[in-house]
């Protein structure tokens, strides 16, 4: 059962964090991300409920400039706060073009 899904236009840029109130459970969590004509270098580093999932993240580096990546993570939630994804800037700016949470346990 998929619970959100965040599409956007191209992207959220300077996005700080995301949150999703779920039960406890696992899931498994997608994020998609381009880096759309930008200028300059932008490093972020992605957090989920304080632990770092994503490292040191550099689209155009890494992926190649004006191209989208998708990646999924499995979430376990123990608690009742849910599930918190914090974009942290390491230089230049955050960004997030699409998210989406879908329960698996």
């Amino acid at each position: 059962m998929c619970l959100a899904i965040l599409p956007l236009k191209t992207q959220i840029i300077g996005l700080e964090a995301y949150k999703f109130d779920v039960p406890k459970g696992t899931y498994e969590i997608s994020l998609s991300m381009a880096e759309l004509k930008s200028k300059g270098e932008n490093v972020m580093d992605i957090l989920v409920n304080g632990k770092k999932i994503w490292e040191n993240l550099n689209l155009k580096k890494q992926y190649g400039k004006d191209r989208g990546v998708t990646k999924r993570f499995l979430i376990a939630v123990d608690d009742e706060n849910g599930i918190t994804v914090d974009f942290k800037v390491v230089k230049g700016k955050t960004r997030l073009s699409g998210i989406k949470l879908r329960k698996v346990h």
